[in-house]
């Protein structure tokens, strides 16, 4: 009986691939309301999957964002460097991009004002535990 339970279309099944995809729409939801800065990829990068497992159904979610285990867990200090030989690549032409940095430096804009540095100490990030506040939301249903 607990065997023909699990599979797709019966009841416990189905209850954990409604779970699993309740999880991944309030990992999009929360991934909106906590992360106001260019949150699209990852955003959007949330899916999950229901397969049979030997113990009952396991509802995975995921991102695949190549962000997201940053965004989940945080980073420590850091620094960052240029990861082309030659610096910052630039494509003439294209809008919005103003000068071209030495061989070597980061580009960024600061309060308006571009700026070139051969690094940067970048302070960490704190862990959004987006995933987790996903499964809070759902099961507190």
């Amino acid at each position: 009986m607990r065997r023909v339970l699990n599979l797709p279309g019966e009841p416990v099944y189905d209850l954990t691939d409604r779970l699993g995809t309740e999880t991944a729409a309030q990992g999009r939801q929360v991934a909106g309301e906590r992360l106001r800065q260019r949150t699209g990829d990852y955003a959007g990068a949330f899916s999950s999957r229901t397969e049979q497992a030997s113990a009952g159904p396991r509802a995975t979610v995921t991102n695949s964002d190549r962000k997201a285990l940053w965004i989940e867990l945080g980073t420590s200090p850091h620094t960052i460097r240029p990861t082309a030989p030659g610096g910052y690549k630039i494509t003439p032409g294209v809008p919005g991009r103003l000068r071209t940095p030495p061989a070597g430096f980061l580009r960024f804009v600061v309060g308006g004002r571009v700026v070139f540095a051969r690094q940067v100490r970048h302070p960490g990030t704190t862990p959004q535990n987006v995933l987790t506040e996903a499964l809070r939301r759902v099961v507190a249903g």
